[in-house]
């Protein structure tokens, strides 16, 4: 099993990680609801498929010498729990409370689904991601590929296929690294910052004693009208 360094995006979330450690701060957390009815059995085998046709899901990590570097598990099938919800008020209740749950971040996925049912068949499922393996795109695209897997499996067109692997972009970005064009762009960079501008400050819950700061965040929900989509 390969160890591979963190991208550079991936070091500043794992900063934050260690900044605000223990706390929920890098979750991403969102649901899809299918207003129909739902072949639960489908929808968990597309999740699946997912899962196993896409790396970074399945990437762990772990600190070592003060360093944090990732590498790939086998994949293995996820049993995914389901859960009976009376109304869709419950669904928003139950992403909350994923969104609240800090991931144990060592040597563990960093990802969490489970279906919901509602009493008319239909439903869904809540995918809760830490931003070191995905952003609010990626739960985007994590909804349009589960549902087309679903869809395909369901009408027997579905032909597995793999995603772009993100060890490429790993690969890439040390090439990067190792390059004379990295070399010139940070002899560039270095010359627009021989002057180094003042560094922003913004508080934090460590800067004070005194002062209560709180990284807990909120969300704002609209409905696009659907003559409007």
């Amino acid at each position: 099993m390969m160890d591979y360094l963190l991208t550079n995006p991936q070091n500043s979330i794992w900063l934050t990680e260690k900044f605000f450690k223990g706390t929920s701060v890098n979750n991403i957390c969102g649901y899809v609801y299918i207003k129909d009815d739902v072949n639960f059995d489908v929808l968990k085998k597309a999740i699946n498929e997912l899962i196993k046709t896409n790396d970074s899901m399945r990437f762990k990590f772990k600190e070592e010498n003060g360093s944090c570097v990732q590498y790939e598990n086998i994949y293995e099938e996820f049993d995914i729990e389901t859960f009976d919800f009376s109304s869709e008020s419950d669904i928003e209740k139950k992403a909350l409370e994923m969104a609240n749950v800090p991931f144990t971040f060592e040597n563990s996925f960093l990802f969490k689904f489970i279906l919901f049912k509602l009493p008319n068949n239909s439903g869904g499922f809540i995918v809760n991601v830490h931003h070191v393996i995905g952003d609010s795109w990626t739960l985007g695209l994590i909804a349009k590929e589960v549902t087309g897997i679903y869809s395909a499996i369901l009408s027997n067109t579905y032909e597995e296929k793999q995603f772009p692997s993100y060890i490429n972009y790993i690969n890439n970005e040390n090439e990067y690294i190792n390059s004379e064009k990295y070399i010139k762009d940070k002899a560039y960079w270095d010359e627009v910052f021989t002057t180094v501008p003042e560094v922003a400050s913004i508080p934090s819950m460590k800067d004070s004693k005194n002062i209560a700061h709180s990284c807990k965040g909120a969300r704002e929900k609209f409905i696009i009208p659907e003559q409007e989509i």
